[in-house]
């Protein structure tokens, strides 16, 4: 159990009264991850949203054969993350690997699905700010591939088929 002023503020939870945060916090969990250790896996069944607290932590993906891995997003403090697979009930998109000792918020996908069958508000609440979450990361994700593409000079069809031809 986290104190609903923990979670105060943050923006994952913007909209929702001192009640509901505190419904909320009662459920969840805070969580040390020693540097070097894996919050989870890419690939793994999803099981709950996260709130990175203090320390840093690497996304990294898996490349092409699978052998080998990059780095492509670092999250700090108060930052959500695991937001993905707690949507769309999907496996992990990325790895997700503390960077130093770190100490996150962990909300359990079960126990939210308790709390929002009686309190659907929360619900469309936590759902919109996750929403606004991806929205600006894909933003963000778009801006950095245009760059990509005009300095590739010359590369930016060949780069563009081979990201979007999976699609």
């Amino acid at each position: 159990m986290v104190d609903a002023e923990e979670i105060l503020g943050l923006p994952q939870f913007d909209g929702l009264d001192d009640e509901q945060l505190s419904l909320l916090a009662m459920l969840m969990q805070e969580r040390e991850l020693p540097g070097g250790e894996d919050a989870f896996a890419e690939g793994d069944p999803p099981s709950g949203l996260y709130i990175l607290k203090t320390g840093k932590l690497d996304v990294r993906v898996r490349l092409g054969d699978g052998n080998r891995e990059a780095s492509v997003y670092v999250i700090k403090p108060v930052e959500l993350f695991g937001e993905i697979a707690f949507v769309d009930d999907s496996p992990r998109t990325a790895t997700v690997r503390a960077i130093e000792d770190s100490s996150v918020l962990f909300l359990s996908m079960e126990s939210y699905a308790d709390l929002v069958e009686e309190n659907p508000e929360i619900d469309r609440i936590v759902m919109k700010n996750i929403a606004m979450t991806l929205a600006d990361r894909l933003r963000s994700t778009d801006d950095k591939l245009r760059n990509l593409l005009a300095s590739s000079k010359g590369m930016a069809p060949q780069i563009f088929t081979e990201i979007f031809s999976a699609t």
